[in-house]
């Protein structure tokens, strides 16, 4: 079992941040549920109550939280500079 990560200097959405790229791996056999939050939580070391309050409680919230982080992403690889010598 994984040790929690100290989350006292993380905030709702730092914790939300983390969590969202890891819960497409586990939602594809859990289903967007609370046992996908748990295991992408044990897979960050979060504490698993902690990442319930953070991540929602409804299937949207999990997408959501999901597409925020792709888009993060594509944002980092796709500073503005890149995009507009496109």
């Amino acid at each position: 079992m994984a040790t929690a990560a100290p989350t006292n200097d993380m905030t709702l959405d730092d914790i939300r941040a983390l969590l969202g790229p890891l819960l497409p791996l586990h939602a594809t056999f859990d289903g967007w549920s609370a046992k996908a939050v748990a295991s992408a939580a044990a897979d960050a070391g979060v504490d698993q109550d902690i990442a319930a309050l953070a991540m929602g409680d409804t299937p949207m919230d999990l997408i959501t939280a999901w597409v925020r982080s792709v888009d993060a992403h594509m944002a980092q690889q796709l500073p503005p500079d890149v995009i507009g010598a496109m």
